[in-house]
C-alpha cells in the first residue's frame, strides 16, 4: 500500500507542477491553456540537453529557459496584440507537438547519443525514509517530488500572506481598481506568464529524465490538461490543486 501511494506522488507530481503554472497565470488574469505545450517541449529540450552536455542538471534548467521563452511569447501575443489567449495557447500545443515529434524521427530515432540523458535518481532522505509508512512515502522520492512539495508550500505562502500575491490576485481579480492603486497589472502579468513557463517547463523535464529516461513523441500524454482540471477543481489553492492531482 505505501508503494502505491509512493508511486502515487511521483505520477501526481508533473501534474501538479502544470497545475501550479495555470494557477500562477489565471490568478494574475491570463488564461493559459499551453501547458500541455511547455510540458512536451520541456521534456524534449531535457533530454537533447542533457544527453549532449552528459550533466543532469542541466536538462532541467535548459527546459525551465524553454518553457520561459514559450511564456513569453505567449505573454507578448495575449497582452501586447490582444490575441485571443484559447487561440494563442491552441497553436503553442499544436507548435510544439509538431516540432517535437519532427526532431524525434528526423534526429533523436537516428542518432540515439542525441537521446540518452542520465537520468534522475530517487533520493532516500536519512533518518526521515525511515519513518513507518511515511517515510517511503514522502522521503524515498526523486527531487521533482521534494521541489514540488517546496512549491506549493511557498506558492501558497506567496499568494495569500505576500504584497506579491496580494497584487497578483488583484490583477487578475479587478485589474482597473489594482490599475488606480498604481500596480503595474501588464508587468505582473508578463512576469506571472514567465513563472509560470518556468515551472512548466521544469516540470516536463520530469517526464524525460526521472520517469521514462528518454523522450518519446506525444510524452505528455494530457498531464497539462489534467493539471488545469486539477487546479479548477483544487479552487485555484496550491494545497488543494496538489490534492486533486
Amino acid at each position: 500500500l505505501t508503494g502505491v501511494f509512493a508511486g502515487s506522488l511521483e505520477l501526481a507530481t508533473p501534474i501538479a507542477m502544470g497545475a501550479f503554472a495555470a494557477l500562477i497565470c489565471e490568478r494574475s488574469g491570463m488564461l493559459n491553456i499551453a501547458i500541455e505545450g511547455k510540458l512536451l517541449l520541456g521534456a524534449c529540450v531535457a533530454s537533447i540537453v542533457a544527453s549532449v552536455t552528459g550533466l543532469v542538471i542541466l536538462g532541467p534548467v535548459a527546459a525551465a529557459l524553454a518553457g520561459m521563452g514559450v511564456g513569453l511569447l505567449l505573454a507578448w501575443l495575449g497582452i501586447r496584440w490582444k490575441v485571443d489567449q484559447i487561440i494563442s495557447g491552441t497553436v503553442v500545443n499544436i507548435g510544439a507537438l509538431g516540432l517535437t515529434n519532427f526532431l524525434y524521427l528526423r534526429i533523436l530515432q537516428n542518432d540515439t547519443t542525441l537521446n540518452t540523458p542520465p537520468t534522475v535518481e530517487t533520493i532516500r532522505i536519512p533518518l526521515l525514509s525511515s519513518i513507518p509508512v511515511l517515510g517511503p512515502i514522502l522521503f524515498s522520492g526523486t527531487p521533482y517530488l521534494y521541489i514540488a512539495l517546496g512549491t506549493m508550500v511557498v506558492l501558497t505562502y506567496m499568494l495569500f500572506r505576500t504584497r506579491w500575491g496580494l497584487r497578483l490576485r488583484a490583477s487578475g481579480e479587478y485589474p482597473q481598481a489594482a490599475g488606480t492603486v498604481g500596480i503595474d497589472v501588464i508587468r505582473i502579468r508578463y512576469r506571472a506568464m514567465l513563472l509560470a513557463g518556468l515551472i512548466a517547463g521544469f516540470a516536463g523535464s520530469y517526464l524525460s529524465l526521472a520517469a521514462a529516461g528518454s523522450f518519446q513523441m506525444k510524452m505528455s500524454a494530457g498531464k497539462g490538461f489534467i493539471g488545469m482540471a486539477a487546479m479548477i477543481f483544487g479552487a485555484w489553492n496550491p494545497i488543494y490543486a496538489f490534492g486533486a492531482s
